[in-house]
């Protein structure tokens, strides 16, 4: 007969082999991903997870007849299932997050932030994946930001190490993560970062 404390240990390796397993997803879902399309126009997803949590940065150009049309959207997500986010952002930005071994796709239903004429799909090929850049803190004190740029509360002090995806052109923030005592993910501003 199996004993409660066999049981209990049987339970608590289980947790940690998932737990590894999520942030094992998570290390690898993370980084600045780029495609470009058959007209030369180009994208860039940058992305944070972290415990069932994602933060992304999407910029792209795309032609629309004879102009180019750009988008920058910011947008935060849940796990929805084993690699699959549920985003949604402050522009009406929702949509899906989906990876797998070869690529990472982003599925719009519903934005704002690149206006008429996107296809509402992009596919990265995960081998243009570039990891997190690690950057040192500058500011006395830096402050993550949520979607609509107020402070979260959480911050980050100088000399603190944080990993970040590519800065967004038009708002001048970087996803970012925090591994501390727990780790944490927001925005912060390029300008606080070395």
């Amino acid at each position: 007969m199996t004993s409660l404390r066999e049981i209990a240990l049987a339970l608590v390796a289980t947790s940690a082999v998932l737990l590894g397993a999520r942030g094992a997803a998570a290390e690898v879902l993370s980084g600045t991903y780029s495609a470009e399309d058959t007209s030369g126009h180009g994208a860039r997803l940058s992305v944070v997870a972290a415990e069932g949590h994602v933060l992304l940065s999407f910029a792209a150009a795309f032609a629309i007849g004879s102009t180019v049309n750009t988008c920058h959207c910011l947008a935060r997500g849940e796990a929805a299932g084993a690699a699959r986010y549920r985003i949604a952002g402050p522009e009406d930005l929702s949509g899906s997050l989906k990876a797998d071994a070869g690529s990472v796709v982003l599925e719009v239903t519903r934005q704002e932030c690149c206006g008429e004429g996107f296809s509402g799909v992009q596919e990265f090929a995960a081998s243009t994946r570039r990891p997190l850049r690690v950057r040192t803190v500058k500011a006395h004190r830096a402050q993550f930001l949520a979607l609509d740029e107020r402070p979260t509360g959480a911050y980050v002090v100088a000399g603190d190490r944080v990993e970040t995806g590519e800065a967004d052109p038009v708002t001048d923030l970087v996803v970012a993560r925090f591994v501390g005592r727990r780790t944490t993910l927001g925005f912060l501003r390029v300008a606080d970062l070395e």
